[in-house]
């Protein structure tokens, strides 16, 4: 008989700091970077049955895990492009302590930013992005609302 000891803390690719991936017709989630803390830089383009960044029903397979992970704590940026069924990035607010940039261009089912009030305390970054998208953004409150419209840069 085997006995398998679970690990107290699970395999992390500590060491990963960038992350593109292109014509990924097939992916759905990247749902697996939650291992990933020291992840800097996100870009995703043209992963066309893309629906979530991290997946609430994959992360929620690991409830021992749920606590310890703060998916994208150091991400800088994050580049969303021609992901035209992405629904969620992430199903709660996020704080994004270090991003200095987010730009969304053709992701049309995304309705809604990881964001809150407590994401913009004192956090300045920039979210690019088509006009129409960000003008059918669905936000938790006002309050934030009005906090990340500043924030906004329309592409061109």
């Amino acid at each position: 008989m085997e006995i398998v000891q679970k690990r107290r803390e699970p395999f992390v690719f500590r060491s990963l700091h960038r992350v593109t991936m292109e014509v990924c017709f097939e992916l759905k989630d990247v749902t697996f970077l939650v291992f990933a803390p020291n992840l800097k830089s996100l870009s995703l383009w043209n992963c066309h049955a893309m629906e979530e960044i991290i997946s609430v029903g994959k992360f929620a397979e690991t409830p021992e895990m749920m606590g310890h992970i703060r998916p994208f704590e150091n991400l800088q940026t994050l580049d969303l492009s021609d992901l035209p069924a992405l629904k969620s990035i992430y199903w709660k607010p996020l704080p994004f302590t270090h991003l200095k940039e987010m730009e969304v261009s053709g992701c049309d089912q995304l309705e809604k930013l990881p964001l809150d009030s407590n994401s913009a305390k004192e956090r300045k970054f920039v979210i690019r992005g088509e006009e129409d998208w960000w003008n059918r953004l669905q936000w938790e409150d006002e309050a934030t609302q009005i906090a990340f419209r500043s924030c906004f840069q329309p592409r061109s």
